[in-house]
């Protein structure tokens, strides 16, 4: 089991995981390890894991102290030629956002195979599988208490959680990644997350798409080499802005 911090929190702050001063602790742990399943036996293999129980300070459920977390493959196809790799996501599952606030979160996933990949919002998982109870008002499909901003929303296509928080909340939410080759679904995977909102006097950056514009998508032609630009800019005075990249492109690089 390998353990990671990684609170959201500047670099200059304390390690809060490990008891320092700070409000917020986040802990990665990363469990791996070797199953062999009968080659070429069985299109719905599913593989899970629970634990009891989630954290008694979510406030979108109605009873999240006696509910459990669980998290599941479904139909793992055993007789692909050639073998298929889940989509995988490269970003941390720990967003903090400010009330009042939109909210824009992408979960930086790639299918290494190349394979489509679609998204959809679906009820966070408990006890044997079944769905949470959900405090009263909200569901699956709307989560969090929102604002005027517009409400929950999941891209299908990318997978972009977007909404605008109107309180300070603790919610729980998942996504669901299915995955399909030649039309044909194959596998999926979900995510379970946790959104963390809190009063803030601190307005986020923003950042631009391709080259300064509104348009987040780019295409290309095979085995040619292109470049662009994200510009970003911070509306509070004084903030330093620094830019990372997940590396969600094989073989790209991302100068800042």
């Amino acid at each position: 089991t390998a353990v990671a911090d990684i609170t959201p929190v500047c670099p200059q702050q304390p390690n809060t995981r490990c008891g320092g001063g700070a409000t917020y602790g986040v802990a990665k742990h990363v469990y791996e390890g070797n199953i062999t399943l009968p080659a070429g036996c069985g299109t719905d293999w599913v593989l899970s894991w629970t634990v009891c129980c989630r954290n008694n300070a979510i406030t979108n459920l109605s009873d999240p102290g006696n509910e459990d977390m669980y998290i599941k493959t479904c139909g793992i196809d055993n007789t692909l030629s050639p073998c298929d790799n889940s989509p995988v996501f490269l970003n941390d599952p720990v967003p903090f956002f400010c009330v009042n606030q939109p909210v824009h979160y992408n979960h930086g996933v790639i299918d290494v195979d190349g394979d489509s990949l679609s998204f959809t919002s679906i009820s966070p998982l408990g006890a044997n599988g079944g769905n949470v109870t959900y405090a009263s008002g909200l569901n699956a499909n709307n989560p969090f208490v929102v604002s005027g901003g517009g409400p929950f929303s999941v891209n299908p296509i990318n997978g972009d959680i977007n909404f605008t928080p109107s309180q300070q909340q603790i919610g729980v939410t998942a996504i669901r990644v299915n995955e399909y080759r030649n039309g044909v679904l194959i596998g999926c995977v979900m995510r379970d997350m946790q959104f963390t909102i809190i009063p803030c006097t601190n307005n986020a950056p923003t950042a631009t798409g391709i080259n300064g514009s509104n348009n987040f998508n780019i295409t290309i032609p095979a085995c040619s080499d292109t470049c662009f630009t994200i510009l970003s800019d911070d509306i509070d005075a004084g903030d330093i802005v620094t830019m990372t990249s997940n590396n969600g492109i094989p073989g790209a690089t991302f100068t800042a």
